[in-house]
């Protein structure tokens, strides 16, 4: 009968390792207000960094490149976890430079009645996040967001997820893409 022990990460293996969780981190600190309503927990028994560890870990594939030239891939950050499906086929675009179209579409299994819909919006270029909220009675399938002018053309990233009054269900979150200028 064999043993297995568990090896501890030693010298550049270990350096990378924490270089990759620290840029992981420091991205979900900013964008901190949208993990804690997506990774809320409604029985109130997580602490505020038990919370975090599970953001944490359901992040950590979010990573590209290599160190130091590490970047965020954006369509693989979850800003909410749930028990139920994700929208479908979400999409963004700009119907003006001021206002913004969300659309998508309601999975088969979704409960009926009243719902809080959640877009979260982070600019990457200037590091911000947004938070954008309705509540809708009957199935909705698109939002118009007003869009700070002076963020037209920056890169912004977009995920959408739903919230029940009840607070027991919740959809994983969809990244809703990047959005673009409009073209001329």
């Amino acid at each position: 009968m064999r043993t297995t022990t568990k090896r501890k990460m030693t010298g550049d293996a270990y350096r990378h390792h924490r270089k990759k969780w620290l840029y992981i981190k420091r991205f979900l600190r900013r964008i901190e207000q949208m993990i804690m309503i997506g990774f809320k927990d409604f029985s109130e028994q997580l602490s505020e960094t038990q919370r975090f560890n599970q953001t944490m870990k359901a992040n950590r594939e979010i990573l590209g490149g290599v160190s130091p030239k590490f970047y965020i891939l954006y369509s693989n950050v979850f800003v909410s976890i749930g028990a139920l499906p994700a929208p479908l086929n979400p999409f963004v675009r700009y119907i003006s430079p001021r206002i913004v179209e969300v659309k998508w579409e309601n999975a088969d299994i979704e409960p009926t009645g009243k719902k809080m819909i959640y877009v979260f919006k982070y600019n990457a270029t200037r590091k911000l996040p947004a938070i954008y909220v309705v509540e809708a009675d009957e199935p909705v399938q698109m939002m118009d967001i007003r869009f700070p002018e002076e963020e037209y053309g920056d890169e912004v990233h977009f995920w959408l997820t739903f919230v029940w009054p009840d607070k027991k269900k919740r959809t994983n979150s969809a990244y809703i893409g990047q959005i673009l200028p409009l073209s001329n």
